[in-house]
């Protein structure tokens, strides 16, 4: 550790540690001043606590010593109105009621420079002159002098004690030098400094400590050096990990602002709620420039729309899950936005603290997704006015074809028939019989083709017995039919229409695709549902691959069932077969 040097004002002594007791021998009074004098000046200057005790046997006075004082420091009244220097007198510091303690002026240093410490002093300077005890008893002289060396080297004091050279022989000069740390003399007009033992070790170990302290500096300096440069290069790296958050909060802003979308937290102890700049965007504020609450943020929300919200995030907490909701916000400018938000409670120890999530402005979708849903239920209603136009035109076609066409064939066939049985004439018309007869089986045909009028007028099951049979004998693939809630009943006409429609095209694409002999048909009807299932157990296909010749009539099959509300799904894959399943509400 360090030693703490002060100046002792005495040029041939130097700078000193506290502890530091010396003794100083003098022969006029001239010789004394010129020591004490700048020994106090300094010590004052230095914010030390000054004590000059005036001995009986000094060649001075109080007033002298204060006088001269004062001429080396003008403004010694300042110090001393301060209390920062006391001079008194041998009888006011030494004795008591006319006697000598020892103990208690030893404890009286003691007193005052802990009071000096207690005053803000950095310690004390004292002198004192107890050559006045040569002549009471030499004794008394040295137990004081060695309690006062055993107590000021623990203690913030220099101390001095002065002897004039005239009073003292040379065993007491000795004795003296001999309870001090160094003394000083004045010879041939120069003060010389008359060393113990005690002080050249003391010197020695000061050497060797300042010696070692300033290797610790340089290594000090050197390892702050080192320091420095680690601490540069991470202030050069933070500024580049700032400057990297800088650009990824900008971009993050950016995105926000694109997507509309902004981020937000709650802190559930003080319910303080932080927005993004985003947020303050979608709830139509100044960023930053408004305060933001939970209860500020609930009064935003759309008064239809508050309870289910508040529902909704208090749900989260009391199950500490996340949450999503939708709910509309009454924004400073009166404009009504739509928002969809999501939130995660975070824990700690089963108790909810903080809750975070987005929100985003989502009024545009809302409405783009309001104007798609209303065109594409007049894509379904004109998709089912044209399916009906379609059926009806079929209709109509079948029967003329049935009525008109075939009618005007059949009277042709009757011509050809009574032609025939003219001599000599039957060998011309047989070919023209042989088409007519053909005409007449196309135009049946395509006229059950277009539609079934037992569909009409039978209903759904015996038209679909029918087209069984029809297919068996085309196609050469067996159906297995089975069915429940047929039997005897009729269906609303756009019903049985839908599900024979659904149950043609599905063979057809067996025929066309599946490779496989047999069919399997199951239709089921009660009161609410009329269910279908054709299955095959042909090539099958990979499942979301349906085969591009098969898409239109499997989307003409999907929108007949969404336009009666009801479903059409198609489950696949290599190997297994194919299942069409369609339900279609009563």
């Amino acid at each position: 550790m360090a030693v703490e040097l002060r100046k002792t004002g005495i040029s041939v002594v130097g700078d000193m540690p506290w502890g530091t007791h010396f003794c100083c021998f003098y022969e006029t009074k001239e010789d004394l001043l010129d020591i004490l004098v700048p020994y106090f000046k300094v010590g004052l200057e230095n914010d030390e606590f000054c004590l000059w005790v005036i001995s009986s046997s000094e060649l001075l006075t109080v007033e002298e010593a204060t006088s001269a004082l004062r001429k080396a420091l003008p403004d010694l009244d300042r110090y001393m109105a301060a209390g920062s220097i006391e001079v008194v007198s041998h009888d006011e510091w030494f004795l008591e009621g006319g006697a000598f303690d020892l103990h208690r002026v030893v404890n009286r240093f003691k007193q005052k420079v802990d009071e000096a410490l207690a005053r803000g002093y950095a310690g004390m300077r004292v002198n004192g002159s107890p050559a006045w005890m040569q002549r009471e008893d030499g004794k008394t002289l040295l137990e004081f002098e060695g309690e006062a060396d055993r107590l000021f080297p623990d203690e913030r004091i220099i101390a001095s004690c002065t002897y004039p050279l005239a009073g003292s022989g040379a065993a007491e000069l000795l004795d003296v030098t001999h309870t001090h740390q160094f003394a000083i003399v004045r010879r041939h007009g120069n003060w010389e400094v008359i060393e113990t033992p005690e002080l050249k070790q003391a010197k020695a170990e000061i050497k060797r400590l300042n010696e070692g302290l300033e290797r610790r500096v340089i290594e000090r300096t050197r390892e702050l050096a080192i320091s420095n440069e680690k601490l540069r290069t991470e202030i050069a790296e933070r500024k580049q990990v700032e400057e990297t958050l800088r650009k990824s909060e900008a971009q993050l802003v950016e995105a926000q602002q694109l997507a509309q979308l902004g981020s937000w937290s709650r802190e559930l102890a003080t319910n303080v709620v932080t927005w993004s700049d985003e947020i303050f965007r979608i709830f139509g504020m100044e960023p930053q420039k408004v305060g933001t609450t939970y209860q500020a943020f609930l009064e935003r929300v759309h008064p239809d729309d508050r309870t289910a919200v508040r529902a909704v995030i208090e749900d989260a907490f009391k199950y500490h899950r996340p949450f999503s909701c939708e709910y509309r916000i009454i924004r400073l400018d009166g404009a009504v936005r739509i928002i969809h938000e999501r939130g995660s409670v975070v824990d700690d120890a089963g108790k909810p603290i903080r809750v975070f999530g987005t929100a985003q402005d989502i009024t545009e979708r809302k409405h783009a997704e309001e104007e798609l849903r209303t065109s594409r239920e007049q894509l379904r209603a004109l998709a089912a006015y044209l399916q009906s136009v379609r059926e009806e035109e079929r209709s109509r076609i079948a029967r003329e074809l049935h009525d008109e066409i075939g009618q005007a064939l059949t009277g042709i066939k009757l011509i050809l028939e009574k032609t025939m049985r003219e001599p000599n004439v039957a060998p011309a018309l047989e070919p023209a019989l042989g088409v007519t007869n053909e005409l007449i089986g196309r135009v049946r045909d395509l006229s059950l083709e277009l539609r079934p009028a037992m569909l009409d007028d039978l209903g759904l099951l015996p038209a679909l017995k029918w087209h069984f049979e029809r297919y068996t004998s085309q196609v050469n693939i067996k159906v297995d039919f089975k069915h429940a809630g047929l039997e005897g009943r009729r269906f609303q006409p756009e019903i049985e229409t839908a599900a024979y429609r659904i149950v043609q095209e599905t063979l057809t694409n067996v025929a066309r695709h599946a490779m496989v002999e047999r069919a399997e048909v199951n239709i089921r009807a009660d009161d609410n549902m009329l269910r279908i299932e054709v299955r095959d157990a042909g090539i099958g296909f990979p499942s979301g691959s349906v085969p591009t010749s098969n898409t239109g009539g499997l989307s003409g099959m999907r929108e007949r069932a969404t336009m009666l509300g009801g479903q059409l799904t198609l489950d696949s894959a290599p190997g297994t077969g194919t299942l069409l399943t369609a339900e279609l509400p009563l």
